[in-house]
């Protein structure tokens, strides 16, 4: 899964493959960091990104992972409790 979308990066060479690698979710933030690849055949075949983006979201995603975090894997059954911390 990816976003394909030309752009250009720092070093003024375009890409076309956007892969995400990681996220971190913070209170009303979430920070994604994308992969960014020439082209999907450049990911494939096992190439190195040509750069690395950091993107802040002003969206806070922990309830969504709170929730899918109860739903499967070893937590599944569990009850996910999205009240913010310190009201309970």
């Amino acid at each position: 899964m990816a976003i394909i979308k030309t752009t250009e990066t720092p070093h003024g060479v375009p890409a076309t493959y956007h892969r995400v690698l990681g996220v971190t979710a913070h209170e009303g933030a979430t920070q994604v960091t994308v992969a960014i690849y020439a082209t999907p055949e450049a990911r494939v075949a096992g190439k190195h990104p040509l750069w690395h983006e950091h993107i802040d979201l002003p969206l806070d995603l922990r309830p969504l992972i709170y929730s899918a975090l109860a739903e499967h894997g070893p937590l599944t059954g569990g009850v996910a409790d999205t009240a913010p911390e310190g009201t309970q």
